[in-house]
């Protein structure tokens, strides 16, 4: 299978549009680490060969920051070697790659992704229930994903950010012209700055909750103050609701009961998109 682009889509070798059916090949390796060995997954021959079987024609290729630059702007030619054969392996069998820049809470020292050096915070990090709930709650990986956006200097006093820029520079240099390679996913899920997050946790999670039916939202009083703390910027002037109706979960003049909006003078009503 050979891939191309036409516009925004992909098309094979016989001009036929192509959606993808893939899976995920990543080892995130040990907390802390940085040695190629410790990421190199175990997959055999025959775990490859069945994932064509089954009907699969993609594999999203995990490439993680930690043991690719183990220090600032040092790459391991041993990892670089180990990710060249996976991409022949997976050539072989006729599977397209996407090279993933895998990260689950940014850093090798909370979870998997950047190396230490890339990892600029004075918190300690402190594991959650469930793990990713420290997106939202961990001043560690707050920190540290901000001062990667901000591009803040590691210790050579260049940018942690301009480094990782780097990194995929020399991964499409090196991979680029493949024939198994398709595309590149950089960063993972990449996570906002901290009071984006912060913002989320505190206001988004229960509307979203809410508006799925999971929880009830009990009495949220609606006022422009708490519009304007919840940024419901999709609700803008010429869409304020009126009285007795609920706006994602909170209703103006009264309270919203999982979708119910409570008028004080006519009793309940669905709330607008409810049944």
């Amino acid at each position: 299978m050979t891939l191309s682009t036409r516009g925004s889509i992909l098309v094979d070798e016989y001009g036929r549009q192509r959606v993808l059916h893939g899976i995920n090949l990543v080892d995130k390796g040990r907390p802390g680490s940085t040695d190629p060995r410790d990421f190199q997954g175990s997959w055999s021959e025959r775990d490859l060969d069945q994932l064509v079987e089954i009907g699969l024609d993609a594999v999203r290729l995990g490439v993680i920051w930690a043991p690719l630059e183990p220090e600032p702007g040092t790459y391991s030619g041993q990892h670089l070697t180990w990710i060249g054969e996976q991409l022949d392996r997976l050539h072989q069998r006729g599977l397209a790659v996407i090279l993933d820049g895998h990260q689950d809470l940014y850093s090798q020292d909370y979870s998997d992704g950047a190396p230490p050096w890339a990892t600029l915070t004075d918190h300690p990090f402190e594991a959650t229930a469930l793990w990713s709930d420290a997106y939202l709650t961990s001043p560690a990986v707050h920190e540290a994903y901000d001062a990667f956006w901000a591009d803040a200097p590691a210790a050579d006093g260049v940018g942690i950010q301009t480094r990782y820029v780097a990194l995929w520079g020399m991964l499409a240099q090196r991979f680029g012209d493949h024939p198994a390679v398709v595309g590149y996913d950089v960063l993972n899920e990449p996570t906002p700055e901290a009071q984006d997050a912060i913002r989320f946790a505190t206001a988004g999670v229960p509307i979203l909750f809410a508006l799925l039916g999971l929880i009830p939202l009990l009495f949220l009083p609606y006022s422009r103050e708490r519009e304007r703390e919840m940024e419901l910027s999709a609700w803008s002037q010429d869409r304020r609701p009126q009285e007795g109706t609920a706006v994602a979960g909170t209703a103006v003049e009264g309270t919203a009961v999982a979708g119910t909006a409570r008028d004080p003078q006519h009793g309940d009503s669905p709330a607008p998109g409810s049944s």
